[in-house]
């Protein structure tokens, strides 16, 4: 199977941000239409829609997100923008909170991993004032946005927001009731740093407190990435914000190398336990890890 760019709406899209994955089309297509011309097929292929269809099913790669991503106000300000004005974000978070707040824990200290600029940490707090709501998070520039935020919805005193490291968090054992974590870890550069933000999730929240951890999962192969980014990448404006999103697709982990993350972090383990897909353009597009609050009668 293969796609016309050109006749897509969205062409510039992967011009200007997946010009590997447009080359790779063009490559593929061009080989097998001359491979059909010629009648001349690599003996482990039938016909050049195979081989079309061998190339673009190519597992997907994981590309880094650059080292420096939310480091300056302009890319915190655009990321604001991104998550508070998009309808598409305010109904992913407003659903995310909702199964959180599902997950049995009606009071007590609540921790937002990777909390960026606030808002799920003022939702939550919003949902039921009887939470005591902290968020982390290593970026300078973003916790100064959730204060400022925090302070413009009069919530300030109400939300306790930290700068530090989420692999290192500066909160004692079992100091939290329900621990979430949206859309933190495929901003890490590695699977140990993953490991490790996963294992203190784990060590900060109580044993019958719940976890609540969602993810991207990276398309399977690279059209399926293409294909999803063409989908879904349509509701960002184009600049700052659309490379932001078309990063952190390439960034997740597939579906497969998340389970055995959290396999390997000891997250799997236990009662209450549910690790799912989210499932768009028949492949997995989100990862929800659940562990509910043992508290529940």
């Amino acid at each position: 199977m293969s796609i016309d760019f050109k006749a897509r709406s969205d062409y510039a899209v992967f011009s200007t941000h997946y010009p590997y994955l447009l080359d790779n089309y063009r490559r593929v297509n061009d080989y097998s239409r001359s491979i059909a011309r010629s009648n001349s097929f690599h003996p482990q292929f039938e016909d050049a829609s195979q081989i079309t269809y061998a190339y673009n099913t190519k597992p997907s790669e994981r590309i880094l997100e650059p080292e420096e991503a939310m480091a300056d106000h302009d890319e915190v300000m655009e990321y604001e923008q991104m998550v508070q004005g998009l309808a598409h974000h305010i109904v992913i978070n407003k659903s995310f909170v909702k199964e959180a707040v599902n997950l049995g824990v009606t009071e007590g200290k609540i921790l937002d991993i990777g909390c960026g600029e606030g808002t799920i940490a003022s939702m939550l707090f919003k949902e039921n004032e009887s939470y005591e709501v902290y968020g982390i998070d290593l970026s300078e520039n973003m916790i100064e946005k959730a204060e400022e935020i925090n302070k413009k919805e009069g919530l300030r005193g109400k939300i306790n927001y930290d700068v530090g490291d989420v692999s290192r968090l500066p909160y004692s054992d079992g100091y939290f009731d329900l621990a979430v974590s949206n859309h933190l870890l495929h901003h890490l550069p590695d699977r140990a740093k993953m490991v490790e933000v996963l294992k203190e999730i784990q060590r900060v929240t109580k044993s019958d407190g719940a976890i609540f951890v969602k993810d991207i999962c990276r398309p399977e192969n690279e059209e399926k990435l293409v294909e999803y980014a063409a989908k879904f990448g349509t509701v960002y404006p184009e600049g700052l914000q659309k490379e932001i999103y078309l990063n952190s697709i390439q960034a997740g982990m597939s579906f497969e190398e998340w389970k055995e993350l959290i396999s390997v972090s000891g997250l799997l383990s236990g009662i209450g336990v549910e690790l799912k897909e989210v499932y768009h353009l028949d492949c997995p597009t989100h990862l929800l890890f659940v562990k509910r609050s043992l508290n529940v009668e």
